[in-house]
């Protein structure tokens, strides 16, 4: 009986200690999202630190953010070989048969996979998002922009410009950084309405984490 109840007790506990490290990790992870934020804020009010951007800036072009990302566009999974039969063979005489129906198919190209084609840094401006990887450079010109589509919380964006016939986009590294298409929506509008507007829909986005704060573990 007394093995029972600690056995009991200690599930009651493993469970009790997973739902604590997770409401821990809700809220570090919250955390992390509104301290983005607040040195979003911070940057376009007094400017960006020196040193935080690496790409060389044209004349007139202000600099918003960079933060770690994951570069994703659209390539090749190869191809596959469909429509073969081996048809059906006849039986004619001992030891001879003659097989109809039968053809070799064709060679078909299988369909575009999104896929992550470097890690790097993306750095946004009034400008543009220039992407710097190991192997890869990416610019995504707010001038040639035709549209882009954040996913869940901004963490992946997809971008669409004139100058390039694929869409590709970007995606976070960290949790611990403003997510790629919070950046690219607060560039776009500092582009077309200057930095009253930027720092309008940064502060939009802090106020709406703010008042999502997950309960404090106990």
């Amino acid at each position: 009986m007394l093995v029972g109840i600690l056995a009991i007790a200690a599930i009651v506990l493993a469970v009790w200690l997973q739902k604590r490290k997770t409401s821990h990790t809700l809220h570090d992870n919250w955390q992390a999202l509104v301290t983005g934020l607040e040195g979003l804020v911070k940057k376009l009010e007094d400017g960006v630190p020196a040193g935080l951007v690496q790409t060389m800036l044209k004349k007139g072009e202000v600099a918003i953010d960079s933060v770690p990302t994951k570069l994703l566009e659209y390539r090749s999974t190869g191809s596959s070989y469909q429509g073969g039969s081996q048809g059906v063979s006849i039986h004619i005489a001992k030891g001879l048969s003659y097989r109809v129906g039968a053809n070799r198919g064709q060679l078909v190209r299988n369909p575009d996979a999104l896929s992550v084609i470097d890690s790097g840094d993306a750095t946004f401006t009034n400008q543009r998002v220039v992407f710097g990887g190991q192997a890869q450079t990416r610019e995504w010109a707010f001038d040639k922009l035709v549209d882009f589509n954040s996913g869940d919380n901004g963490t992946q964006v997809m971008i669409s410009v004139s100058n390039r016939q694929k869409v590709s986009g970007l995606n976070a590294e960290s949790v611990f950084h403003v997510q790629p298409g919070v950046l690219l929506e607060v560039a776009v509008a500092y582009a077309n309405g200057g930095k009253k507007a930027a720092l309008e829909v940064a502060r939009g986005y802090l106020e709406q984490y703010r008042a999502l704060e997950p309960k404090r573990p106990n």
